[in-house]
């Protein structure tokens, strides 16, 4: 298929610039990872969607690997900022640094659910490697920059690195499950963003100001036997 042209106000043809090319196939190619996962997508069905040929996806992004980096990347950058720019101004304040990011994360969900999809559930790369039975999603490289964020608010608490790297994925993940509730059941029960972000730290903070320096020892009990 050839590059359609984009009509002009006068009824003529032009083509699309290339940047704006560019920013058209990768919003494209984010709706299809989040709706039928990456496998699931194919070129084809992207650069028919597009309304280009493929060599121009290919000239764009090399291939579907890169064209998903791209994706990936964007969303990345665009989650990123808007936590770090909600905490810079409480870096000792646990409570306000809790409550902010929290909001930060709902209001990235509620604009860009199409990308919040694609962090919470997909990992960074496709590229062949050994798979392992664990695989990081992209909200797991989120956790681990939001880490060393989180190490100055939780040093003060006594933490060592590796136990603040434990409570920092801990509360993304409570964040990132409560996030995924309020956009499928939020709506119904008249949960607003703001609600929710104060479920969310309420959650955390009372969590967060009684962590014992070491986990306390587990009753006695059987481990479950996974048949």
């Amino acid at each position: 298929m050839a590059e359609r042209a984009k009509p002009t106000a006068d009824g003529k043809q032009r083509r699309m610039r290339r940047n704006d090319r560019r920013q058209q196939i990768i919003d494209i190619a984010r709706k299809a990872f989040a709706e039928y996962g990456y496998f699931g997508s194919s070129i084809e069905y992207i650069a028919e969607e597009a309304g280009v040929s493929k060599p121009i996806i290919y000239d764009h992004f090399g291939d579907k690997e890169g064209l998903y980096s791209a994706v990936v990347d964007a969303e990345m950058k665009i989650l990123t900022k808007m936590v770090f720019d909600a905490v810079r101004d409480v870096q000792d304040d646990v409570f306000s640094h809790l409550a902010r990011s929290a909001l930060a994360i709902l209001t990235y969900a509620e604009e860009r659910p199409l990308g919040f999809q694609i962090i919470a559930r997909f990992p960074r790369s496709y590229e062949p490697r050994d798979p392992g039975p664990w695989q990081p999603t992209l909200l797991d490289d989120f956790a681990d920059r939001l880490a060393k964020e989180f190490r100055v608010v939780l040093t003060q608490f006594g933490h060592d690195p590796v136990t603040m790297g434990i409570y920092t994925h801990m509360i993304i993940g409570a964040v990132e499950l409560a996030t995924r509730w309020w956009g499928l059941h939020g709506g119904e029960h008249g949960i607003t963003k703001e609600q929710m972000a104060a479920f969310c730290t309420g959650f955390n903070w009372y969590g967060v100001d009684k962590l014992p320096l070491k986990p306390p020892p587990l009753p006695p009990m059987e481990t479950p036997d996974p048949e």
